[in-house]
């Protein structure tokens, strides 16, 4: 079956590259809290969603790749489905990453 091409690598580098920036803002988080910033509250729910996520998009990646393998092994073409992944998941990282900006 040629026609299709899946990048597991890739949406696993996609994964990890996503949790590296939720844990930056994780990070920043807790520093903004130790300061003292009357912002416990917030970095508590800040940690929660950020951990949350992480692991919500691990099961994702996990889920797409079984749905993919399934694609594969039907005889579809799947690239446009890794490609479509890979520019959600980018929009998403980066939008992270703004918000981990805003807070330091």
């Amino acid at each position: 079956m040629s026609g299709y091409s899946v990048d597991i690598d890739l949406l696993r580098a996609a994964s990890a590259d996503l949790d590296e920036r939720l844990g930056r803002v994780g990070d920043l988080v807790r520093e903004i809290d130790s300061l003292g910033v009357p912002t416990r509250s917030f970095g508590g729910i800040g940690q929660s969603v950020a951990s949350t996520y992480s692991g919500l998009h691990q099961r994702k990646v996990a889920a797409l790749e079984s749905i993919i393998a399934r694609l594969r092994d039907a005889g579809w073409m799947t690239s446009a489905v890794a490609d479509m992944y890979q520019v959600r998941d980018n929009a998403t990282a980066d939008a992270l990453a703004r918000f981990g900006q805003e807070l330091a």
